[in-house]
């Protein structure tokens, strides 16, 4: 193994990206080697962590469980899924899930009050979403499913998270 002195980051850091950006498809069929690939990419992301980070990290967690509630509530992870895969704009989904444009694309105030502690004074709705992976944000107000929000599509996956 090499030490970290000798450690060339930067093919690492390709490796990574190449990965996330396109998985293999072999890599998704082999469920061990994707189980210990992610166990050892997310235990590499904590032990990256600066005390900030693991604050914001454990800080998050009941607002990424609300987001996910009110995203399957929207419909916005099927819209997204179903869009094949053509990103939408922030617009485009306000429309889609009934949602006040403004509302959409800024701070959710009015519609998670009781959140907007947890949230960004100048967040977007969207943004929060892109940051936490649970859809992608493909270019400036472009929104495209990701792996999180196609895995909540079914309905059997929406009521776990609801459940939760």
């Amino acid at each position: 193994m090499a030490s970290p002195s000798t450690l060339d980051v930067s093919a690492l850091l390709r490796q990574v990206e190449t990965i996330t950006k396109n998985p293999p498809s072999t890599l998704l069929a082999d469920e061990s080697a994707r189980r210990k690939l992610r166990d050892a990419a997310r235990n590499l992301s904590i032990a990256m962590e600066a005390p900030g980070d693991t604050i914001h990290r454990i800080g998050t967690l009941r607002l990424q469980s609300a987001m996910a509630r009110i995203g399957i509530a929207l419909k916005l992870f099927d819209i997204l899924a179903n869009s094949d895969a053509v990103p939408l704009s922030s617009n485009a989904l306000a429309e889609k899930t009934n949602v006040d444009p403004v509302l959409m694309s800024t701070a959710f105030r009015q519609l998670l009050d009781l959140l907007y502690a947890y949230f960004y004074p100048s967040g977007r709705f969207l943004r929060c979403y892109a940051s936490f992976g649970t859809i992608a944000e493909v270019g400036e107000d472009r929104f495209a499913a990701s792996n999180v929000s196609r895995a909540v599509v079914p309905f059997g996956m929406q009521a776990g998270v609801n459940y939760l």
